[in-house]
């Protein structure tokens, strides 16, 4: 007689989402960043500010659309830990060094991506990546 509905935790679903982003290999597009902005629940200025940009560049970055956004590397990089650490700190057992010690490895060194297993808490490093 009635619908089914799944019955969807959208928190975690959100998680696992921003966690795929953080942790994918390829650069952001602006779908991807207007995803994060809006789940972190900041207005554009508030956004841009600490990254040292305007709300202009970030509009511009988001109206890419499913295009890479173009911005800086270590801008991208500090949206990442950002974003991992904002999502992160209630589940204080991970170790953001060592997605820190990833993320700032040149692109020709990165060899397989970082996952982060949502269920049992930890970071699932590729085989290749060794930390000095």
């Amino acid at each position: 007689f009635g619908k089914k509905v799944l019955d969807v935790n959208y928190k975690t679903l959100a998680n696992m989402v921003l966690n795929q982003l953080v942790t994918k290999e390829g650069r952001f597009t602006g779908d991807e960043l207007k995803y994060i902005v809006d789940k972190m629940e900041l207005t554009i200025r508030e956004f841009a500010k600490p990254l040292g940009t305007s709300h202009a560049v970030v509009i511009k970055w988001q109206k890419k659309h499913d295009e890479l956004t173009d911005m800086q590397w270590t801008t991208e990089k500090d949206i990442r830990l950002s974003v991992f650490e904002m999502f992160l700190s209630e589940n204080a057992e991970y170790d953001l060094s060592t997605l820190r010690a990833f993320l700032y490895l040149p692109p020709e060194k990165k060899t397989e991506p970082v996952c982060v297993d949502w269920n049992h808490k930890e970071l699932i490093l590729p085989q290749k990546l060794v930390l000095t």
